[in-house]
């Protein structure tokens, strides 16, 4: 969802409209894609989406994906005033809260760290790691 985010904020920031039309087409695109399992979800990027791929892959999905969208999305709203757009920033964050695939929230409320995301299809978790979310001064913290 970065590249509709980039594109629709370069053609309001320039006053270009081929960029927002073409940033509107591909976040319409993508959103279809994210919708195409329920619940909504970021395409997974284990196996992405690929040239004859009837569906996107549902895992392993990411929170940066749903912030991306959020950000899109509010984009457009934006440009557009569309509420439809408002609407689905807040699904996004509300994924981003527990309505997922997982039903569980991606990020820790005490610490404010985010978790890396959600694995499936065979055990369908969230992966309670932080990774590099994290700089080592919060590793060292103790919570």
């Amino acid at each position: 969802m970065i590249i509709p985010y980039a594109l629709l904020r370069y053609g309001r920031r320039f006053d270009n409209k081929a960029a927002i039309k073409q940033g509107e087409l591909t976040l319409d695109f993508i959103q279809g894609l994210c919708e195409a399992y329920r619940p909504m979800g970021p395409i997974g990027n284990k196996g992405w989406y690929q040239a004859g791929d009837e569906l996107p892959a549902q895992f392993d999905q990411q929170p940066i994906d749903a912030a991306y969208a959020v950000w899109a999305h509010l984009a457009r709203y934006e440009i557009t005033g569309q509420t439809s757009d408002l609407d689905t920033a807040r699904a996004w964050i509300d994924w981003f809260h527990g309505n997922n695939v997982a039903g569980r929230p991606l990020g820790d409320p005490e610490t404010g760290q985010c978790y890396d995301g959600i694995s499936g299809p065979d055990d369908i978790r969230v992966s309670l790691n932080r990774s590099e979310e994290h700089t080592s001064e919060l590793q060292s913290r103790q919570y």
